[in-house]
């Protein structure tokens, strides 16, 4: 899933203001012996629950019986962990968060150089850095060295009611023009073609995303993702996802009234009446673990429909679902880098799959993981099949200034609205970079 990155003062802004937050505590420890050591480990309970780390501790424990795992989740942990480093107080051996600029983390000495693990013997044999995807292993390093191990990842698509399809025996769609087409005919049918909200980060931002990375190509990309000039935000292929996006969604009919005015649960809900065919992919998977649907409700994901003229249709871009690192100020790091080890096992993957209903980016096949619905399994199938390219780039520029919206943010809640044109937004989105490219770090 393209997310928005968060800075430490941004991060610190968003926890002095944090109220409501939900927060658990519990701790995984030893009936033989008396643990000697106590790891602590602070997660984002919101991305993937608690079942899954709560399994893989009690995992860890069964071959490590001197150690005490104390586990603290936590839905709000992305916006506090930037202010709790800042602040000195972060007194977990690892923590497991996502939309931060951890770069900037790395760069004032607040995580641990993870050198040691990816040179680590995983339980198969193998190292970790070649456990772990090599498209990926670019994008956990800063300055020439790692700092980061891959948590989940995921693949972009859309989401849709396999019955309601069925029922009316209409075609999953492979390019954007049959997608518009299909729209049509969902409208005439007296269905609601989408239901999202718009106050869900990503919700259509990974499908644009993959949308512009499919028409320009792997090596257009790379290119932009260098940022050599202010020129790569001129791309024709943001024009034409843009354009995508405002066909399909624009028009206020094709989706649930007022998508903007809800929330992700309010969005799924709509979803699983059964009045609605389609929700855009990359979101509702990652919250599956906490608005389940109804029994017998049916869904998979589609492969994202193509645009026309895309140069590598097999592409899916993502930052990936999030990480773990080890704060420089752990206690315990040889035990923390051993339990970030231990997740890379081909058994504690399959578990994360099976607990989570999503991949996790490291050579292993979801495929074959057992009892998985038809929405994991759709997604794992199209996970493990897809030409995977994680936007990472090392120009600092990148993190600190700039991002793929420097301007204004992301425009598509106003390109839905019909404020602006998508070559608007690009256009504006240039003129901004190249006005303050000698300014900025």
């Amino acid at each position: 899933m393209l997310k928005k990155l968060i800075s430490l003062c941004a991060a610190a802004a968003l926890a002095i203001s944090c109220a409501g937050c939900t927060k658990t505590e519990t701790a995984v420890t030893s009936s033989v012996s008396k643990p000697s050591v106590t790891i602590k480990i602070a997660y984002n309970s919101s991305k993937y629950g608690d079942a899954w780390i709560q399994s893989a501790a009690n995992d860890f424990k069964k071959f490590n019986n001197e150690v005490s795992v104390q586990l603290a989740g936590d839905s709000q942990l992305d916006s506090k962990v930037g202010y709790s480093l800042l602040a000195g107080s972060q007194d977990a051996d690892i923590v497991f968060v996502s939309k931060t600029n951890w770069q900037l983390w790395a760069k004032s000495g607040y995580m641990t150089n993870l050198g040691a693990l990816y040179s680590a013997a995983t339980a198969g044999g193998e190292t970790f850095s070649s456990k772990v995807r090599s498209d990926m292993l670019g994008a956990c390093k800063y300055s020439g060295a790692y700092y980061i191990a891959p948590w989940g990842d995921g693949v972009t698509g859309l989401i849709y009611n396999k019955k309601l399809f069925e029922k009316n025996n209409w075609s999953v769609p492979t390019t954007v023009k049959q997608l518009i087409q299909l729209i049509d005919v969902i409208k005439s049918a007296h269905y609601t073609p989408f239901s999202w909200s718009g106050q869900d980060d990503g919700c259509w931002d990974d499908i644009v995303n993959d949308w512009w990375i499919q028409y320009e190509g792997a090596d257009s990309i790379a290119q932009y993702l260098k940022l050599g000039s202010p020129e790569v935000y001129k791309q024709t292929g943001r024009v034409k996802a843009l354009k995508a996006f405002q066909g399909v969604a624009a028009n206020p009919l094709n989706s649930v009234s007022n998508p903007t005015g809800i929330d992700a649960k309010k969005a799924a809900d709509s979803f699983y009446s059964g009045n609605v065919a389609m929700m855009p992919g990359g979101y509702l998977s990652m919250l599956e673990t906490k608005y389940k649907a109804p029994s017998g409700f049916s869904m998979a994901m589609m492969k994202l429909p193509t645009v026309v003229d895309s140069k590598q249709t097999d592409l899916s871009a993502t930052l990936a679902g999030g990480f773990a690192f080890i704060p420089s100020t752990s206690k315990n790091k040889d035990m923390a880098e051993k339990f970030l080890l231990f997740l890379a096992s081909d058994d504690e993957l399959a578990a994360f799959t099976q607990k989570t209903g999503c991949p996790a980016p490291y050579n292993y096949d979801p495929t074959t993981v057992k009892s998985l619905d038809t929405l994991a399994q759709s997604e794992a199938e199209l996970w493990y099949a897809a030409k995977k390219y994680y936007m990472y780039s090392d120009n600092p520029k990148y993190y600190n200034d700039y991002l793929d919206w420097p301007g204004t943010g992301s425009p598509l809640m106003r390109i839905f609205l019909g404020t602006l044109t998508p070559q608007q937004a690009v256009d504006q989105n240039y003129e901004y970079a190249k006005a303050n490219w000698s300014t900025s770090k």
